[in-house]
């Protein structure tokens, strides 16, 4: 990311729920080895997401936003394309990195750029609060699921002590119920058809990335990228249930964009080797 000068500090309220913790540790582990560039979130003990890297507004500097396109993923695409050409390999980059974190929130409201003396410049940041998005109109969104053994074991001692006896639950039954409901919402958690702001879905942004992106290296180090090497890494000590939450986007995300990237290179070259 393009350093800036003592930019002010962004500050937004999330919702209080553990998974955040963990989902941010998710999206930096990915801005780090896709090697796209990202903003250095914080998430505070008030469940605050801060970053002095997030708007910039001091002399010499230009904002540019995009408001225009607030309904209109397509024509910001496009429109970024026409008009600023020298970030839009980037920006196209920074879509796959929101296509692996599931942040559907791409239009006019989520793009901004600076200019300085001539030069345009990409500021790189996500929604946050979108990932996951759909995870947060489920009952998977429940804390319970996503607390280290202990806790979980903690947290169902003393939910039973309050049951009137009709219903006891452990940390097996707990599992359970997240498997279960992991399962059930899988469609909405992680289709690809899964609409942005406007109807435009993930399939038609792929499309558009590989058809435009100058530097499909990005794409290959995704390929090449396997879970278990993002797991050792940065998640080993995830709970077991958060680490198979985002496993399962990872891999079907992955899968998927290996298969439509593989029959677009087909498309446009028959003897092309596939990723």
């Amino acid at each position: 990311m393009n350093k800036m000068l003592n930019s002010k500090i962004y500050r937004s309220q999330l919702d209080r729920r553990i998974i955040y913790r963990y989902l941010l540790v998710y999206f930096k582990a990915l801005s780090r080895e896709f090697g796209i560039p990202a903003i250095n979130y914080t998430l505070t003990k008030d469940y605050h997401l801060e970053s002095a890297d997030y708007d910039v507004n001091f002399p010499g500097y230009r904002i540019l936003e995009f408001t225009e396109f607030n309904d209109d993923v397509l024509g910001l695409i496009n429109h970024i394309k026409d008009y600023f050409g020298d970030v839009y390999d980037e920006y196209l980059q920074q879509l796959l990195l929101a296509y692996f974190i599931s942040d559907f929130d791409r239009d006019g409201k989520n793009i901004k750029m600076y200019e300085q003396d001539g030069e345009i410049h990409l500021i790189p940041y996500m929604d946050i609060s979108s990932i996951f998005n759909s995870l947060f109109l489920t009952d998977l969104a429940s804390d319970y699921y996503y607390f280290p053994a202990d806790d979980m074991e903690k947290w169902a001692e003393e939910s039973n002590k309050l049951s009137d006896g009709s219903f006891i639950v452990s940390t097996d039954s707990i599992n359970q119920e997240f498997n279960r409901l992991l399962k059930d919402n899988s469609d909405a958690l992680f289709s690809l058809r899964e609409p942005l702001w406007s109807d435009i879905t993930w399939e038609t942004i792929l499309n558009i990335i590989f058809t435009d992106l100058i530097d499909k290296t990005v794409i290959e180090r995704i390929a090449n990228t396997p879970f278990g090497f993002l797991k050792e890494k940065y998640f080993a000590n995830f709970p077991e249930n958060v680490i198979t939450l985002i496993e399962s986007l990872y891999l079907h995300r992955q899968r998927r964009l290996i298969e439509l990237y593989n029959q677009y290179n087909k498309e446009i070259n028959s003897t092309a080797t596939p990723i």
